[in-house]
């Protein structure tokens, strides 16, 4: 679950409930029996994901891909593919992630990618039963894991899906004046900022150039990884796996931690000395919360029809953009 779906106060563009003859038609496909029941799971504005349960009570998680597709920035377009790359890459590492039974985005059953995992009997960390007392436990923990997904590397830099099928980048500052690009360049004809502004922020990655290509090493990166993106078994001592990873990329490990999420004293005690105070890494993450807060504005108003939320990052890029 991304960020922006734990808020529903919009109507979201992409979010649509499959219907019972679409969900039985994929079950009979992968499980030949249409199964014992399902239910929707809350929380979704992106994908529509769905908890199914077999006979013989096996369960799975159905998530599926979104509709008017053509409103997507162009990365999100290969999400599910990048997640189940992601997952592969994480095996025998010490990095507990889902099960992947199935990864479909040929839609030739149903018009929208889809992926089935094995369920995963569990809370998310952000839930008020776990106590304060548990959580840094938990942090401290999720450090260590991210440490090992974190030393994972790639031949290129850019999204999982496309370094893993060669279309990567050769240096940290060529993928993010991509990423940039394509991301002012989809923002345009919605005029949520003045055309100033986004050509601007578009020289950004070209203007500090030198200061990104200091990242040398392609690091396994989530990208959104928040306490709603964790999952920690009943008994609240361990964490169960790592979920929703469809944003991981391969670059500057510090973009993890841009996010400001997970940035806690436990996290970072699990994970290993960090130096982000340094002039040129401290600049690093400025404009890697400036990419972060431009991809969240585009989607809350244009993908998520959400204006509160919207307007909220609209500020802190107006902010950022200002400082840079």
């Amino acid at each position: 679950m991304t960020r922006q779906e734990e808020a529903m106060n919009g109507e979201s563009r992409l979010f649509r409930e499959l219907s019972k003859d679409q969900i039985e038609e994929i079950l009979f496909f992968h499980f030949q029996e249409a199964g014992s029941g399902y239910s929707l799971l809350e929380g979704g504005m992106f994908n529509t994901t769905y908890s199914v349960t077999l006979t013989g009570e096996k369960r799975y998680v159905l998530r599926v891909g979104p509709v008017n597709r053509h409103l997507l920035l162009p990365f999100e377009t290969a999400l599910m593919t990048s997640e189940k790359w992601f997952y592969q890459l994480c095996a025998g590492k010490n990095v507990p992630v889902p099960k992947v039974v199935a990864c479909v985005t040929d839609q030739k059953r149903i018009d929208r990618d889809y992926m089935i995992t094995e369920y995963i009997d569990s809370v998310c960390l952000n839930s008020e039963k776990i106590s304060t007392r548990e959580k840094q436990k938990l942090y401290f923990e999720l450090g260590s894991i991210t440490a090992n997904f974190h030393a994972i590397e790639g031949r290129q830099f850019g999204r999982v899906s496309d370094v893993m099928t060669g279309r990567g980048y050769e240096s940290w500052g060529r993928y993010l004046r991509s990423e940039f690009s394509q991301t002012v360049e989809r923002l345009k004809p919605y005029r949520l900022f003045d055309g100033g502004i986004l050509d601007k922020i578009e020289q950004i990655p070209v203007v500090y150039g030198e200061v990104l290509n200091d990242i040398q090493k392609a690091q396994l990166v989530h990208a959104d990884l928040w306490e709603g993106n964790v999952l920690i078994s009943p008994s609240h001592r361990r964490v169960a796996a790592v979920i929703d990873a469809d944003r991981g990329l391969f670059g500057d490990a510090a973009y993890e931690f841009a996010g400001g999420w997970m940035n806690s004293d436990a996290f970072f005690a699990g994970y290993g000395e960090v130096d982000l105070g340094h002039p040129r890494a401290a600049l690093r993450q400025k404009i890697y919360r400036l990419l972060y807060r431009l991809i969240d504005t585009y989607v809350y108003f244009v993908e998520y029809n959400d204006t509160e939320n919207g307007d909220q990052t609209r500020k802190i890029v107006l902010e950022l953009a200002a400082e840079l």
